[in-house]
């Protein structure tokens, strides 16, 4: 994160030094830090802060613009930072996570006897504290709850002081755009063609599970690229559940044509021997009367094969009709639920509406 941090302070040493200057204020150059006195702060919660070496001193942040009143003793300094913060993160619901981020500026040496710090406020109290760019490709950024607060130092063997701590913090919103059109989108369509394939005629089952497998194999490989890119963390996160369940579909699909396919092989063999065991009893084994003989067969001498063969048959025939009726139904009924009730659990649970920005610090 960029900022624009403006501090100003009185220094009572100029003011009495040059009581008798005029009431302006004049800029002068960055090294004049070194011969007077400036408040010596940090910022609280922060893993890395860019200041560039200036004039030989690594305490003073580059770019920096300074003015004196020397009159008043008042003294202003504009410099830039680069801060990268340091931000405890929950992606439960991740990708419609909101994660919030405190930044603190507070004193390190000096306590609130020597030193209060205190934030610029305009007219109407309001503390001058601005987002300038909202604008983020993935994210919707602002901040709030700018706060003054006291913080107690208790060290081993030193007296606890009490300092100034000046306080913001940030919130990021996660945009479900790149989301939507990269994972929940893709993986919609491939479970609905899934169930394309319970139009492919039942002559062609092996088409059917090829298709199937084909595209769970398509699921597993995208849920193991989006594992690469989404955050590493030990829970399951709300991306997590949507993929697996995706993946359960299409498994619940693939699973119903293995076991037609399991079906058919067994009718095919029961078949096979209920036709060698009444080869030799069917006076006239025709293609076309050949079936009704050996049904007759069955009822008159109850041939063992050929009654596994029939009720192998029934069953299987049951089965495909089964499936064929209420297998598409059931998963199309049942991922249309889950699409119902994982959207408003996910925008409700992850707050993901409650987003509201105060336009007296975020720009429009």
């Amino acid at each position: 994160m960029e900022i624009d941090l403006v501090t100003k302070w009185i220094d009572f040493a100029i003011r009495d030094y040059h009581m008798n200057s005029d009431n302006v204020y004049r800029y002068l150059d960055s090294g004049f830090l070194k011969e007077i006195w400036w408040p010596n702060f940090f910022f609280n919660r922060t893993a890395l802060v860019i200041r560039p070496d200036l004039h030989g001193s690594t305490y003073i942040p580059k770019p920096v613009k300074l003015s004196i009143n020397p009159k008043i003793g008042a003294v202003e300094m504009s410099s830039r930072l680069v801060l990268k913060l340091y931000c405890p993160m929950d992606f439960k619901y991740y990708p419609a996570d909101t994660q919030k981020c405190d930044v603190e500026l507070q004193s390190y040496a000096d306590s609130s006897v020597d030193i209060t710090l205190k934030w610029h406020t305009n007219a109407s109290g309001i503390p001058q504290v601005f987002l300038v760019n909202r604008g983020h490709p993935n994210f919707d950024i602002h901040i709030h709850d700018i706060v003054t607060k006291t913080h107690i130092d208790r060290g081993i063997g030193i007296p606890k002081a009490e300092h100034t701590v000046l306080q913001f913090s940030l919130s990021t919103r996660r945009k479900l755009s790149f989301h939507i059109m990269q994972t929940f989108a893709p993986s919609v369509f491939l479970v609905v063609i899934t169930w394309l394939a319970f139009f492919i005629p039942m002559e062609l089952l092996e088409a059917r599970i090829g298709i199937s497998m084909t595209i769970l194999l398509t699921l597993t490989a995208m849920f193991a690229s989006i594992k690469e890119y989404t955050p590493q963390v030990s829970y399951v996160k709300a991306i997590d559940t949507w993929m697996l369940v995706c993946i359960v579909f299409v498994f619940l699909t693939l699973f119903q044509f293995t076991f037609l396919m399991y079906l058919r092989h067994l009718n095919d063999k029961a078949h096979g021997k209920a036709i060698e065991a009444t080869m030799n009893k069917v006076d006239h084994p025709d293609v076309e009367e050949y079936g009704s003989q050996m049904k007759l067969l069955a009822l008159q001498r109850r041939d063992k094969s050929v009654e596994e063969y029939l009720r192998v048959e029934k069953l299987y025939r049951i089965t495909t009709k089964a499936v064929e009726t209420y297998g598409f139904v059931i998963l199309s009924f049942g991922f249309l639920i889950f699409n119902l009730s994982y959207w408003p659990w996910l925008i409700k649970s992850a707050n993901y509406g409650d987003f509201t920005v105060n336009l007296h610090h975020n720009s429009q």
